[in-house]
C-alpha cells in the first residue's frame, strides 16, 4: 500500500462577510490499486465545504473519504457526518434514466463508458459532495472506489484512520462473487490516471504540523546539555 501526501498548488480567496471563500486545487496522478493519497486542510469556521475530483482519463473510479482530527487523541476519526456522496448521482434524470448533461453538479464530465444521451452508456462521474463541517483540521483520502476506509465500510462512528483500509469484496460487478477488489485489475493500471482535486469553502492549508513528542524531548535534552556546558565553562573561567 502506498500513501502519498500532497500540498495544494493554488489557493484563491475573496471576502464574504466574516468568512473567507477559498479553493484549494491539487493536480495529481493515481498510479494503481493500492494508492492512498492524503490531503490535509483546515476548516476555519463552521460552514459548508465542497470536495470533488475530476479524473482526466477513463479507467479510474475513485472515492473520497474524510476524517477529522481529534485534538485530544491526535487521531483522525471518521463519522457518518463526513460521508461524501457519489457525485455521479447528482445530475441523474430519473425520467430519462440517465444524465442528459454529461456532467455532474460540480461540472465534472462523466467518463468510463459514458456516451451523451445514450441510456445504455450511462458511465460514471467522479467522487464529490458538499458537507456542513465544524471548525478543525481534516484529512481527505483519495483511493480506488472499492478500497474503502475501514471506518466507512463498517459504518462505525469514531473509527480512526489508523485502523486502516480493508480489501472489500465485489459481489455484483462481474468480477466474480466474493472476489476481493485487489484480485482483479480496473481500467488500465499500466498508465497513471491524472486527476484534479478541489476543496472549496472557508478552508486553508494547515498552518502548523504536529511535532512528535520525541522531537520535543530531544530538543529539551539538547537545550539542557547546552545550558550545562555554558555553566561549566562559566565556572571554569
Amino acid at each position: 500500500m502506498k500513501i502519498k501526501q500532497f500540498a495544494a498548488v493554488a489557493l484563491f480567496g475573496m471576502s464574504i462577510g466574516s468568512a473567507q471563500a477559498a479553493q484549494l486545487d491539487f493536480n495529481e496522478s493515481f498510479f494503481g490499486d493500492f494508492d492512498l493519497q492524503e490531503f490535509r486542510f483546515d476548516v476555519l469556521s463552521d460552514s459548508a465545504v465542497s470536495m470533488w475530483t475530476d479524473t482526466l482519463t477513463d479507467g479510474l473510479n475513485n472515492k473520497l473519504t474524510l476524517f477529522k482530527l481529534n485534538e485530544v487523541s491526535g487521531e483522525y476519526e471518521w463519522s457518518t457526518a463526513y460521508s461524501i456522496a457519489d457525485a455521479f448521482e447528482s445530475g441523474f434524470n430519473p425520467v430519462l434514466g440517465y444524465n442528459p448533461t454529461g456532467v455532474n453538479d460540480f461540472g465534472v464530465a462523466l467518463k468510463n463508458g459514458f456516451v451523451l444521451n445514450d441510456p445504455t452508456q450511462v458511465g460514471i462521474s467522479d467522487a464529490g459532495g458538499t458537507l456542513n463541517l465544524t471548525q478543525g483540521s481534516y484529512l481527505l483520502v483519495n483511493s480506488f472506489d472499492t478500497y474503502w476506509a475501514k471506518a466507512e465500510f463498517d459504518f462505525a462512528d469514531g473509527e480512526t484512520y489508523s485502523a486502516g483500509y480493508v480489501d472489500t469484496t465485489d459481489p455484483v460487478n462481474g468480477f466474480g462473487f466474493g472476489d476481493t477488489w485487489s484480485s482483479y485489475p480496473y481500467g488500465d493500471n499500466s498508465q497513471p490516471h491524472a486527476y484534479k482535486l478541489f476543496i472549496s469553502g472557508d478552508v486553508a492549508l494547515p498552518t502548523t504540523v504536529p511535532v512528535p513528542g520525541a522531537i520535543w524531548l530531544f530538543g529539551s535534552a539538547l537545550a539542557g546539555l547546552t545550558a550545562a556546558s555554558r555553566r561549566k565553562q562559566s565556572l571554569a573561567a
